[in-house]
């Protein structure tokens, strides 16, 4: 059958309802939905009717074929007038009656004796003449017989007893005393007869007296006599105490100068007249009281073996000059040693360890020294040279002197001085293009040209020749990351055809993504499927108001939409489904499987009736009397009866009885009912009762208690009971109730101070920051499990950003691509503190800025990607290509130009490749 709403359900006729239909139910004992036959619901229904709910008019008239032809109680109901006829409620006519007769019933009227009122006869008081109604009560201990003889009913055999004589009728006929015999003996359980032992006496007026014999006297402040009553109290005195040992408790006495004691008992620890604090050192006297407290000094402190250090560093401060001697300095410590060249003949520098480390190039034999940004030649050739200055080999004058060259008398401004002895080893660089005259030599001078005296000439190192002619597919490049090419102009093309497009990129294959992936605004996720064709699926998203977020279950399976049809299956339900998740259900409905099996709404008709709130009423003179069970009680008169009654209010049993203690009511015995026993009334205080067998106190006296020491457990202590005032006193102000020895024991008083008792009244971590003067940001680092320690290697797993001009002397070292965000110039100015790599379009004449390189000192580098689509390139005045001359271009194609300057933006040095197909 397939699932319907309730509602959707075929509607079961009255006529068509059959014992074995079953309806839905909530079982609420279970928490579960069952299924119940109409049967059972209706049968079940009636038993569960609160008695007396059902109004006689929803009884039907009883008939004569419903009350069975069996004699009994049943036949004497007020008949109908006719079969099949309606039972009805009438007074009997004394027509309708036969006369009695010895052998038959009948009616009969009231004789001498009897009275008749309303139909009933009564029997006419006894007198002292006549006979008559007597009235015996139950417990009398009378009975009457058939013959109308009244006798005492007793099974008492005659006796004396306790006292009284009873003959067998049970009247008591005489008295007398109370034999020992008659008395039961006491047990620990049950009251009764005792007799007198040791230490008691009794006089015969039945006084019992205490006889134990004691000397009088007092001890420990209690005063008793011969019989042992206490007869007065006093303090304890101090000889009343036994002296305590290591093994015994006792009293003790309090020595001077250590342990003081107050008139109240409480024992103070003497003041040592040390001001509360803490002390690295104090002093102690012989009972290990601390009586003065300082701070330690140079002599306390031990020596200690350098061998003891395990961490930290030693400072600078704490080594002493000229402590460092040659021998303490490690081989390669002071100048580094270069390896031997690669394939291409370069020799490998490595890293500087400081700034200031020389550097010895064997293979070259060149001296260099590290500036703190790169390793500054020293020494090019077999012996020293000396940097005196730049030559302008435009004009043919000194540009600019170091201090060298003042010594050798160059001046800026003046031609080149003639070539000396004084100046020999000595050079200059050329820092503007020209050829040369007066003492320098008369060639093509450009920068980085050397103009280097040998004493009797200026010779020329011809550098830019040499740095012109470098192609880049002869500059070696390491392989390194995803790039495999061995030089700079094959890595450079490895790079362009490798790179990911900034405008519509696409992926081929598997790409892994360390991070998030943000899509932009109006942008979706679109799956072409498995072919490619007009139909895709996109995840569309609506405009989040706040951050959301969509977990997949960790589960195989296909996602349900609301666009869904017969996809959810029983098994991905959780349970059972709630009553708020079916359809809408007419008020008072039932759910009834109908002929065709398929749950349908129904109302509850025929005798009964269901309410919306559950109530079931069943229709007037629907319970006929067919519908009672018999049950298997004689028809009769009862006295005292015991009877029996059904959930349905019918007497099952019957039968005379005695009215005993069962029959009587709770709290009917008042106290008044009761004897009277010795005890005399009053309050008794650990009182010590003797109860008899009715539960009645015969006897009570107050008593007391007496603890034994160490005898009250911690369980015997009722929570909460130990007040403040029950816990002895602590020794001073400003202590806690702890522990601070180790291990678990006794409680220990701990010192707290005023900065202590500040924080602990404090309400919330936030203020106990406050009180210690911590401000997250300010002076305390907000806590992040992220954050990189400036003294260990770091892993990013996301990408960073440094803030430019950030300066990393001990050099970077990835081990990974290095991606560097191509920067797009908006205008014609290029900010080297956007980046390091620059792209830009040109459709016409342009002339190139550059602004913010790096202070005069630090390298500074950038390459440009120029698409040249029209147009003229210009370039700064600072800006100086080999042999001073700018590259020639063609439009339509890609060029690329590399920058360096290492004077602040003074001079930059370009070089660059040209021509790209674009």
């Amino acid at each position: 059958m397939a699932d319907q709403k309730i509602t959707a359900l075929t509607e079961l006729a009255e006529a068509d309802v059959a014992s074995t239909d079953v309806l839905p139910i909530a079982d609420v004992s279970a928490s579960e939905t069952k299924k119940v036959s109409v049967k059972s619901l209706v049968e079940q229904g009636v038993d569960l009717i609160d008695d007396a709910s059902i109004p006689a008019a929803k009884l039907a008239a009883i008939t004569p074929s419903s009350l069975g032809s069996s004699s009994g109680a049943k036949e004497f109901i007020a008949g109908p007038t006719g079969a099949g006829g309606a039972y009805s409620s009438r007074v009997i006519a004394a027509g309708d009656l036969p006369v009695a007769t010895d052998a038959a019933l009948g009616g009969a009227a009231a004789g001498t004796g009897l009275t008749s009122t309303s139909g009933t006869f009564s029997v006419d008081p006894a007198t002292a003449s006549t006979r008559g109604a007597v009235s015996l009560p139950t417990a009398s201990g009378l009975n009457v017989d058939g013959s109308g003889v009244v006798s005492h009913q007793s099974s008492v055999t005659g006796q004396t007893k306790n006292g009284f004589t009873v003959n067998d009728s049970g009247h008591i006929t005489a008295v007398g005393s109370i034999a020992a015999g008659d008395l039961p003996k006491a047990t620990s359980s049950a009251v009764g007869g005792v007799f007198i032992g040791s230490g008691l006496s009794v006089t015969g007026s039945g006084q019992l007296n205490h006889t134990d014999s004691i000397t009088a006297g007092t001890t420990s402040g209690i005063t008793f006599n011969a019989q042992g009553h206490i007869t007065a109290t006093a303090a304890l005195a101090a000889t009343d105490l036994p002296v305590s040992t290591t093994t015994a408790k006792g009293g003790v006495s309090i020595p001077s100068g250590a342990l003081s004691v107050s008139g109240a008992g409480a024992l103070t620890h003497d003041v040592s007249g040390v001001t509360a604090g803490t002390y690295p050192k104090v002093t102690v006297d012989t009972r290990g009281h601390v009586t003065a407290g300082t701070t330690l000094s140079a002599s306390d402190i031990p020596d200690i073996s350098a061998a003891k250090l395990t961490s930290g560093t030693i400072g600078t401060s704490l080594i002493a000059n000229d402590a460092i001697t040659g021998g303490k300095l490690a081989s390669s410590s002071v100048t580094r040693f270069a390896g031997a060249p690669d394939t291409e003949g370069v020799v490998n520098f490595g890293t500087a360890d400081f700034d200031g480390q020389f550097l010895y190039d064997a293979t070259n034999e060149n001296l260099y020294i590290f500036t703190g940004t790169s390793f500054k030649s020293i020494d090019i050739v077999s012996g020293e040279i000396v940097f005196a200055g730049t030559y302008n080999a435009n004009t043919n004058t000194v540009a600019s002197v170091t201090a060298k060259g003042t010594a050798i008398g160059l001046t800026v401004g003046q031609p080149l001085i003639a070539p000396a002895s004084s100046n020999l080893n000595h050079y200059l660089t050329v820092s503007v293009s020209g050829t040369g005259s007066g003492n320098a030599p008369a060639d093509a001078l450009a920068p980085p040209d050397f103009l280097l005296s040998t004493g009797t000439s200026w010779q020329v190192l011809d550098l830019s020749t040499a740095l012109a002619a470098t192609a880049a597919s002869n500059v070696s490049f390491s392989p390194t990351g995803n790039i495999a090419a061995t030089n700079v102009q094959t890595a450079l093309a490895e790079l362009d055809t490798e790179k990911l497009a900034s405008n519509n990129p696409s992926i081929t294959g598997t790409a892994s993504f360390a991070g998030n992936i943000t899509l932009g605004t109006s942008s979706s996720l679109v799956f072409e499927g498995s072919s490619a064709d007009d139909y895709e699926t996109t995840f569309a998203i609506t405009n989040p108001t706040a951050d959301r977020t969509i977990t997949f279950p960790n589960v195989t399976g296909t996602i349900i939409t609301t666009g869904d049809t017969g996809t959810v299956t029983n098994g991905m339900l959780a349970g059972s489904i709630a009553l708020t998740k079916l359809a809408s259900l007419t008020s008072g409905q039932l759910i009834v499987g109908n002929s065709s099996n398929v749950a349908t709404g129904v109302a509850l008709s025929g005798d009964a009736t269901i309410s919306n709130s559950g109530a079931l009423t069943i229709a007037n003179d629907a319970v006929n009397a067919a519908k009672l069970a018999d049950t298997s009680v004689t028809a009769g008169s009862y006295s005292a009866a015991d009877i029996t009654v059904d959930a349905q209010g019918r007497i099952t049993a019957a039968a005379s009885g005695t009215i005993g203690t069962a029959e009587i009511a709770d709290d009917a015995v008042t106290a008044d009912k009761l004897a009277n026993t010795a005890v005399t009334a009053g309050s008794y205080t650990l009182s010590s009762v003797t109860v008899d067998a009715q539960g009645r106190v015969t006897a009570a006296q107050s008593g007391s208690i007496t603890i034994a020491d160490d005898s009250i457990s911690t369980a015997k202590i009722v929570d909460d009971a130990v007040t403040y005032a029950k816990i002895q006193n602590v020794t001073a102000t400003d202590k806690i109730l702890g522990r601070s020895s180790s291990g678990a024991g006794v409680v220990e008083e701990i010192s707290c101070t005023s900065a202590g008792r500040a924080l602990l009244d404090d309400a919330d971590a936030a203020a106990q920051r406050t009180t210690l003067g911590l401000v997250i940001g300010t002076n305390v680092q907000a806590f992040d499990a992220d954050t990189a320690k400036l003294d260990t290697a770091q892993t990013f797993t996301a990408a960073q950003t440094f803030t430019p001009q950030t300066i990393h002397n001990g050099g970077v070292k990835l081990d990974g691509p290095y991606e560097q965000v191509a920067e797009a110039v908006s205008a014609l100015n290029i900010d080297l503190n956007d980046g390091n790599y620059f792209t830009k379009t040109i459709n016409g004449n342009s002339t190139f800025t550059f602004s913010n390189p790096p202070a005069s000192g630090t390298v500074g580098s950038f390459v440009l990607e120029l698409t040249h689509t029209s147009g003229t390139v210009a370039w700064p005045a600072s800006v100086k290509f080999p042999a001073d001359t700018a590259p020639t271009l063609t439009t339509g194609k890609t060029h690329y130009f590399f920058f360096t300057t290492v004077n602040g933006g003074t001079r930059y040095r370009g070089a660059s490749l040209v021509d790209y197909v674009n």
